[in-house]
C-alpha cells in the first residue's frame, strides 16, 4: 500500500472504532461492565492506537505523492488557510473549558458561550484546522491527512446528534443549537452573551497558537 492508502486505513479505523465505542450501545454495555472511567480507559487507548498511526506515516511521508492542486503562491488563499488554521487552533483548545451535553464527558444539559456558536465547536473547529492546512498542503498524502480532520470532523459532528436526538431530555439543547456556525443565533434560537465566552480560555488557545506559528518553519521544514 502506498503513504496515502495506509493513512486513509488508518483513518477509517479510527472513525469506525472512535464512532462504534461511543454509540450509546455498546458504550452503555461497556460502562456497565468497566466502569465509567474504565470505558475512558478503554477508548482513550483505542484513540491513541489508532491515531498514532496515522501521524506517524504522515510525518515520515509528507508531501508525497501526486500533487492535487496548488494554492501555496496566490496570496489570498494562503492568508485565508493562516487565520483559519489559527482561529481553528483557538478556538478547539478554548473549547474544551465548555464541553457539551454531547462531549465524551456530557456537561450539562443546556448551551452556554461556545456551544451557542455551534454546540460541536470542538470537533468543527478541528475540521476546519484539517481543511486550513489541505489547502496550502495539497501532495496525495497531505490531502488524505488533513482532509481526514475535515471529514472526521464533519462525520463525527453528525453521529453525535443522531445518536442525542434519540434522547428526549436533549430536546432543549438541540432547539436553542445549531450545527452550523451561528445558525442558531441567526435565526433568533438563542443569543450569545458576551460574559459566556470563555476569555481565559480563548487568551490560552490563541496564546499557545501563535507559539506553535512562530516555530512551525523549525519543526515543518
Amino acid at each position: 500500500m502506498s503513504a496515502s492508502q495506509q493513512i486513509l486505513f488508518w483513518w477509517m479505523l479510527f472513525a469506525a472504532s472512535h464512532m462504534l465505542l461511543s454509540s450509546s450501545k455498546p458504550r452503555a454495555a461497556l460502562v456497565k461492565r468497566l466502569s465509567t472511567r474504565g470505558f475512558l480507559g478503554v477508548y482513550s487507548l483505542v484513540a491513541i492506537f489508532t491515531f498514532v498511526p496515522i501521524g506517524w506515516i504522515y510525518l515520515n511521508n509528507r508531501h508525497v505523492g501526486e500533487l492535487v492542486w496548488n494554492f501555496y503562491g496566490v496570496g489570498w488563499v494562503r492568508n485565508l488557510a493562516i487565520t483559519l488554521a489559527a482561529l481553528s487552533l483557538t478556538l478547539t483548545l478554548a473549547s474544551i473549558s465548555q464541553a457539551g451535553p454531547t462531549s465524551l464527558l456530557g456537561q450539562g444539559q443546556s448551551a452556554r458561550g461556545l456551544l451557542r456558536i455551534t454546540r460541536h465547536p470542538m470537533f468543527l473547529s478541528l475540521g476546519f484546522w484539517g481543511l486550513s492546512h489541505m489547502l496550502l498542503n495539497s501532495f496525495t498524502s497531505d490531502v488524505v491527512f488533513f482532509g481526514g480532520f475535515f471529514v472526521f470532523g464533519v462525520v463525527g459532528c453528525l453521529h453525535q446528534d443522531m445518536r442525542w436526538r434519540k434522547d428526549e431530555t436533549m430536546a432543549g439543547f438541540f432547539a436553542e443549537t445549531s450545527f452550523f456556525p451561528f445558525l442558531a443565533i441567526l435565526t433568533g434560537r438563542t443569543t450569545l452573551p458576551l460574559r459566556e465566552l470563555p476569555y481565559k480560555s480563548l487568551a490560552i488557545g490563541l496564546a499557545i497558537t501563535y507559539g506553535i506559528y512562530l516555530m512551525h518553519p523549525m519543526m515543518f521544514k
